[in-house]
């Protein structure tokens, strides 16, 4: 995978967070920048790897789109690059054999929001149909039991995700 020097890497993320999560807060903060440093340190992301880098690049193509410094065509050049790579990491084929997890959700949800932008219809209601039975096979969809094993906070995110799966559908 090809990413942008740790610089450049940060400035896309400072503009995702400073312009696009605050109208679409799909990913988890704390735990994305946990593994965001983990990547640049070169420690071990865990199983969550693939699908991170995948979010990675979702998030480097919407923030390149906010950097309204660029021309248009060179915005959606490289937004376009970045998006592809994240489409190619994580394709319907590979979603079918991965263990479904909120990692994916998360990025789906970022995916289908991202192609709704570029008014590619089919495929954001497929992220978001692929979103939304992923979310349902984790039972986020279900209230939170005493003997579900998930924090609160856990459940507070669970219950978000879900509503966004609502939401984009």
């Amino acid at each position: 995978n090809v990413l942008p020097p740790r610089r450049q890497a940060d400035e896309l993320l400072n503009a995702y967070w400073r312009y696009i999560n605050p109208v679409d807060c799909f990913l988890d903060k704390k735990r994305f920048c946990r593994l965001y440093e983990a990547l640049f340190a070169g420690g071990d992301l865990g199983a969550d790897e693939h699908t991170f880098i995948c979010t990675l690049n979702v998030v480097f193509a919407f923030a390149t789109q906010s950097h309204e410094s660029k021309e248009a065509s060179e915005r959606d050049a490289v937004a376009n690059t970045y998006f592809l790579r994240a489409w190619n990491l994580l394709s319907p084929e590979t979603i079918l054999w991965e263990p479904p997890s909120l990692q994916v959700v998360e990025c789906l949800l970022l995916m289908s929001r991202y192609l709704q932008c570029t008014n590619n219809s089919h495929q954001t209601w497929m992220a978001v149909g692929l979103a939304i039975r992923i979310a349902q096979s984790l039972r986020i969809h279900l209230p939170k039991t005493s003997d579900s094993g998930v924090s609160d906070d856990q459940a507070h995110w669970q219950h978000h995700l879900w509503n966004c799966c609502v939401y984009a559908d």
